[in-house]
């Protein structure tokens, strides 16, 4: 018996109602409904076919939250102002919301995010500048990500949501209304954990007649499609990643997870710089079809920022973002690239563009009992110290001519080399028992001390391109604090 369609006309008119009548919201659900319970809501009630709406997609706003609030405070602003002749149904993030996981820079992010509640719900799922360096290495957890954005707010939602691991907001998911439409909404983990991909198909698997969409900070790259393990493409989310409960790339959540679902009707991705855009669409057996979307717009790895192409200094991504406006009559996306702060939109075919959809979407009355899920998660490793980390401003590794190739960098005179891996742009040192540690994170470079520290260092380091030319040289006395038998500190090191 083949499968009805997954989307299908919603037409509710009720009697004596001028079709031109705005849209009565649902009366509010009982608390019952809420986190995992059982839902048996109706439908969002229309007064005729299901008009047009817009899905806002943020790419990665890192900068803004470190350097340009200003470009921030634009986005929201233009959302909160729009949201009605727009008919914005939602906000999604692809991840990287600050540059670096500083108190300072989650302040600003959280101030302008929260600007929402109550007004157009959001989903945000981390990316890497998002999570909490440990041990001298990127770990699972967005510790302060999940102090600005607790699990506690997501449950007091009213509509149904649930999270993995319970408490904590690196993989959940909501069920949110658009005009005659109900969305599923799962936003995972970078480089998510094979137990994050299991908990994924069974919220997907619960949810089978809802359109989804799944919002993952790193799987399409704009070089040989999905980030997948024989290419490795620049900044492979899996690198030095596999022991930590696994971890999935593009590649492993389309062949694990999402080929299986063929009710995911988009995915976002960020993650890959300047020009930072792709799409891919892919048909499951079923004939219905998956569109993958990149789209990040910063234009570098470090401020100060420059265009590649025009070498035009900019604001990191100049603010802009994604309109995906749906049209369930016409079985039709229209998808916009659009900044609020500069006021231009960008035309070209790679950021203005159509989708044919499967269907309308469908808004169903089915209700859905609560999901039995047990968190399956790795024992936890043995903890070592955290170290010193140093951050390097103003220089990058991206690849590009001018940025950094070869890498010297001392702690108190004992020195150690690296070089910029030319197809995954990994960081290597140059000896295999190196006493310093070194990570490209997304061109971002950083670099770890665990041995010979002392309440203070001096740090000194330089770095030259492809040519053998000086990009950078810095050097600095960093304090360090005892913890327990360690002594640790976080610091950034400028160009002299």
């Amino acid at each position: 018996m083949s499968r009805p369609p997954l989307w299908s006309l919603l037409v509710l008119v009720p009697a004596c109602t001028d079709p031109a009548d705005p849209v009565v919201p649902p009366d509010p659900p009982d608390a019952a409904l809420r986190v995992d319970a059982a839902v048996d809501r109706p439908p969002p009630r229309d007064a005729g076919p299901p008009l047009p709406f817009t899905i806002v997609v943020l790419p990665d706003t890192q900068f803004y939250s470190e350097a340009f609030p200003d470009v921030w405070k634009a986005q929201i602003d233009w959302i909160l102002a729009h949201r009605e002749d727009e008919r914005i149904a939602f906000v999604l993030h692809e991840g990287d919301i600050v540059n670096f996981d500083f108190d300072e820079q989650w302040a600003v992010a959280s101030e302008s995010l929260h600007a929402l509640d109550g007004k157009v719900p959001y989903v945000l799922a981390p990316g890497n500048h998002d999570l909490t360096w440990k041990e001298g290495r990127l770990g699972r957890d967005a510790d302060r990500f999940n102090q600005h954005f607790p699990a506690a707010d997501l449950a007091a939602l009213p509509w149904p949501t649930g999270s993995f691991p319970p408490g904590r907001m690196e993989n959940h998911y909501q069920v949110l209304d658009a005009p005659g439409v109900r969305w599923l909404v799962l936003a995972l983990e970078y480089g998510p954990r094979d137990a994050v991909v299991a908990w994924a198909d069974e919220v997907l698997g619960r949810y089978p007649d809802l359109p989804a969409i799944v919002v993952t900070h790193a799987y399409l790259s704009d070089i040989r499609g999905r980030y997948n393990r024989t290419d490795q493409q620049p900044f492979w989310p899996c690198l030095d990643r596999m022991d930590l409960g696994g971890c999935n790339d593009g590649q492993d959540l389309w062949d694990k997870l999402i080929s299986h679902h063929d009710n995911v009707v988009f995915v976002f991705s960020g993650h890959v710089l300047h020009p930072g855009v792709g799409r891919l669409t892919s048909e499951h057996p079923s004939g219905r079809h998956t569109h993958q979307m990149l789209a990040n717009y910063q234009t570098c790895g470090s401020l100060p920022c420059n265009n590649p192409e025009t070498g035009r200094a900019t604001k990191g991504g100049d603010g802009f973002l994604r309109l995906v406006r749906v049209d369930p009559a016409l079985r039709r996306a229209f998808v916009e690239t659009y900044s609020p702060y500069t006021k231009t939109k960008m035309t070209d075919e790679r950021q203005r563009f159509f989708l044919d959809l499967d269907g309308a979407p469908l808004g169903t009355t089915a209700a859905f009992s609560a999901l039995p899920l047990q968190p399956v998660l790795p024992p936890p490793r043995p903890r070592r110290c955290d170290g010193l980390h140093v951050i390097l401003n103003g220089v990058e590794a991206t690849g590009t001519a001018a940025s950094a190739q070869r890498l010297r960098a001392c702690l108190d005179g004992a020195c150690e080399s690296f070089t910029i891996d030319p197809t995954s742009l990994a960081c290597r040192p140059a000896r295999a028992q190196s006493s310093i540690g070194c990570a490209n994170d997304e061109g971002v470079l950083r670099l770890f001390f665990f041995a010979g520290l002392s309440a203070r260092q001096r740090v000194t380091v330089a770095a030259e391109n492809a040519a053998g030319h000086a990009v950078f040289a810095g050097e600095r006395m960093v304090p360090a604090r005892r913890d327990g038998r360690c002594w640790t500190a976080t610091a950034t090191l400028d160009a002299r």
